[in-house]
């Protein structure tokens, strides 16, 4: 089972999904609309969903500002 989070960051909108791994960790993996090349990735891996998204949340924005 996934959840789905959208967040926006510098007029960007983030999409993230946070699923569990066959490890049964939880990863968040997202997606940078309106980006040339699209960026992707992944949080790393964490105990919790919440803690999943925050990954993946401050390694998206991470990548948006260093194409700012």
């Amino acid at each position: 089972m996934s959840a789905t989070h959208e967040i926006e960051y510098k007029a960007k909108k983030i999409k993230i999904t946070v699923a569990k791994t066959s490890q049964g960790k939880q990863v968040g993996t997202f997606i940078v609309a309106d980006t040339d090349p699209l960026l992707r990735g992944t949080g790393a891996d964490a105990n919790t969903a919440e803690e999943a998204l925050h990954n993946a949340e401050r390694k998206a924005k991470e990548l948006v500002d260093q194409r700012a």
